[in-house]
Protein backbone atom coordinates (compact mmCIF):
# COMPACT_ATOMS: atom_id res chain seq x y z
CA UNK A 1 0.00 0.00 0.00
CA UNK A 2 1.29 3.15 -0.85
CA UNK A 3 2.02 6.22 1.79
CA UNK A 4 0.68 9.35 -0.19
CA UNK A 5 1.36 12.79 1.43
CA UNK A 6 -0.14 13.78 4.83
CA UNK A 7 -1.80 16.76 6.39
CA UNK A 8 1.32 17.64 7.75
CA UNK A 9 3.00 17.42 3.85
CA UNK A 10 0.37 19.91 3.23
CA UNK A 11 0.58 22.33 5.90
CA UNK A 12 4.11 22.23 5.89
CA UNK A 13 4.04 23.18 1.90
CA UNK A 14 1.13 26.10 3.05
CA UNK A 15 4.01 27.46 5.30
CA UNK A 16 6.29 27.80 2.80
CA UNK A 17 4.13 29.09 0.44
CA UNK A 18 3.33 31.79 3.01
CA UNK A 19 7.11 32.19 4.20
CA UNK A 20 8.62 32.96 1.08
CA UNK A 21 5.56 34.49 -0.68
CA UNK A 22 5.42 31.80 -3.37
CA UNK A 23 3.00 32.73 -6.44
CA UNK A 24 3.64 30.06 -8.91
CA UNK A 25 3.90 26.30 -7.81
CA UNK A 26 4.24 23.37 -9.79
CA UNK A 27 3.44 19.85 -8.79
CA UNK A 28 3.91 16.80 -10.70
CA UNK A 29 4.67 13.10 -9.89
CA UNK A 30 3.38 9.66 -11.44
CA UNK A 31 -0.65 9.52 -11.86
CA UNK A 32 -2.45 8.21 -9.09
CA UNK A 33 0.30 9.83 -6.66
CA UNK A 34 -2.65 12.61 -5.41
CA UNK A 35 -1.75 15.49 -7.20
CA UNK A 36 -4.81 16.59 -7.78
CA UNK A 37 -6.54 15.78 -4.42
CA UNK A 38 -3.47 17.97 -3.24
CA UNK A 39 -4.53 20.96 -5.35
CA UNK A 40 -7.78 21.04 -4.54
CA UNK A 41 -7.02 20.67 -0.71
CA UNK A 42 -4.43 23.51 -1.22
CA UNK A 43 -6.42 25.83 -3.24
CA UNK A 44 -9.15 25.56 -0.55
CA UNK A 45 -7.26 26.22 2.34
CA UNK A 46 -4.78 28.99 0.87
CA UNK A 47 -6.73 31.95 -0.58
CA UNK A 48 -5.55 33.42 -3.59
CA UNK A 49 -4.24 30.31 -5.82
CA UNK A 50 -5.66 29.16 -9.34
CA UNK A 51 -5.77 25.80 -10.06
CA UNK A 52 -4.32 24.58 -13.54
CA UNK A 53 -4.95 20.84 -14.60
CA UNK A 54 -2.85 21.21 -17.64
CA UNK A 55 -4.37 18.20 -19.03
CA UNK A 56 -7.76 19.99 -18.67
CA UNK A 57 -6.09 23.01 -20.39
CA UNK A 58 -5.13 21.05 -23.37
CA UNK A 59 -8.28 19.30 -23.64
CA UNK A 60 -9.57 22.63 -24.63
CA UNK A 61 -7.66 22.19 -28.23
CA UNK A 62 -5.97 18.97 -28.37
CA UNK A 63 -4.47 20.33 -31.52
CA UNK A 64 -1.81 22.51 -29.59
CA UNK A 65 1.03 20.92 -28.05
CA UNK A 66 1.32 20.19 -24.30
CA UNK A 67 4.64 22.85 -24.43
CA UNK A 68 2.03 25.80 -26.18
CA UNK A 69 -0.64 25.04 -23.65
CA UNK A 70 1.94 25.53 -20.87
CA UNK A 71 3.08 28.68 -22.50
CA UNK A 72 -0.22 30.60 -22.64
CA UNK A 73 -1.26 29.45 -19.71
CA UNK A 74 1.97 30.92 -18.09
CA UNK A 75 1.74 34.31 -20.15
CA UNK A 76 -2.30 34.31 -19.14
CA UNK A 77 -1.45 33.60 -15.45
CA UNK A 78 1.51 36.29 -15.18
CA UNK A 79 1.37 38.10 -12.33
CA UNK A 80 -1.31 35.79 -10.58
CA UNK A 81 -0.81 32.80 -8.17
CA UNK A 82 -1.20 29.92 -9.29
CA UNK A 83 -0.90 25.94 -8.55
CA UNK A 84 -0.20 24.04 -11.79
CA UNK A 85 -0.73 20.17 -12.27
CA UNK A 86 0.66 17.73 -14.35
CA UNK A 87 2.10 14.41 -14.19
CA UNK A 88 5.01 15.15 -16.93
CA UNK A 89 6.57 18.20 -16.08
CA UNK A 90 9.88 16.20 -15.73
CA UNK A 91 9.15 13.60 -18.14
CA UNK A 92 6.98 12.91 -21.30
CA UNK A 93 7.49 13.10 -25.25
CA UNK A 94 8.46 16.78 -25.22
CA UNK A 95 10.08 16.68 -21.83
CA UNK A 96 13.10 18.61 -21.72
CA UNK A 97 11.63 21.93 -23.35
CA UNK A 98 8.54 21.67 -21.12
CA UNK A 99 11.51 21.84 -18.50
CA UNK A 100 13.01 24.79 -20.03
CA UNK A 101 9.77 26.45 -20.58
CA UNK A 102 8.45 26.33 -16.78
CA UNK A 103 11.80 25.89 -14.84
CA UNK A 104 12.38 29.54 -14.91
CA UNK A 105 8.63 30.43 -14.26
CA UNK A 106 8.23 28.30 -10.97
CA UNK A 107 9.00 29.36 -7.40
CA UNK A 108 8.93 25.84 -6.44
CA UNK A 109 7.92 22.14 -7.46
CA UNK A 110 6.64 19.72 -5.66
CA UNK A 111 7.22 16.17 -6.53
CA UNK A 112 4.61 13.29 -5.30
CA UNK A 113 5.87 10.13 -5.25
CA UNK A 114 4.85 7.91 -3.06
CA UNK A 115 7.00 4.42 -3.83
CA UNK A 116 10.12 6.11 -3.16
CA UNK A 117 12.99 4.70 -4.81
CA UNK A 118 16.75 6.32 -5.00
CA UNK A 119 17.18 10.40 -5.21
CA UNK A 120 20.09 12.24 -4.63
CA UNK A 121 21.12 13.66 -1.34
CA UNK A 122 19.12 10.85 0.69
CA UNK A 123 15.54 11.32 -0.90
CA UNK A 124 14.10 8.48 -2.16
CA UNK A 125 11.38 8.51 -4.86
CA UNK A 126 10.68 5.89 -7.79
CA UNK A 127 10.42 7.44 -10.81
CA UNK A 128 11.84 7.51 -14.53
CA UNK A 129 15.53 7.90 -14.92
CA UNK A 130 14.81 10.79 -17.05
CA UNK A 131 12.48 12.33 -14.24
CA UNK A 132 15.35 11.26 -11.78
CA UNK A 133 18.05 13.11 -13.75
CA UNK A 134 15.54 16.15 -14.61
CA UNK A 135 14.74 16.65 -10.68
CA UNK A 136 18.35 16.33 -9.46
CA UNK A 137 19.65 18.69 -12.46
CA UNK A 138 16.84 21.78 -11.17
CA UNK A 139 18.55 24.57 -10.22
CA UNK A 140 17.48 24.93 -6.92
CA UNK A 141 17.21 23.38 -3.20
CA UNK A 142 15.36 21.14 -1.75
CA UNK A 143 13.03 23.26 1.32
CA UNK A 144 10.71 19.87 2.61
CA UNK A 145 11.49 16.41 2.41
CA UNK A 146 8.70 14.29 3.93
CA UNK A 147 11.08 10.18 2.57
CA UNK A 148 8.47 8.58 4.40
CA UNK A 149 5.62 9.71 2.35
CA UNK A 150 7.62 10.30 -1.39
CA UNK A 151 6.90 14.39 -0.92
CA UNK A 152 9.77 16.60 -2.50
CA UNK A 153 9.65 20.68 -2.43
CA UNK A 154 12.40 22.04 -4.16
CA UNK A 155 12.77 25.79 -4.16
CA UNK A 156 13.80 27.29 -7.46
CA UNK A 157 16.96 29.58 -7.76
CA UNK A 158 15.53 32.76 -9.82
CA UNK A 159 18.41 34.93 -11.65
CA UNK A 160 16.33 38.25 -10.64
CA UNK A 161 15.96 36.75 -7.52
CA UNK A 162 18.20 38.50 -4.60
CA UNK A 163 19.47 35.89 -2.17
CA UNK A 164 17.35 35.83 1.09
Amino acid sequence: MKNFYTWEDLESIKNLAEKYKLKKIYITGDIGTGKSCFCRKFTEQVNGYRLIDLDEERDKDSNKSRNEVLSEVIKENKGNSYILEHYQLLDGEEGQNTLAIWEKEADILILLNPKKENIQNGADYDTSPIQKSNFDRLDGKIIYCNSATGTYVKRMNKKDESSK
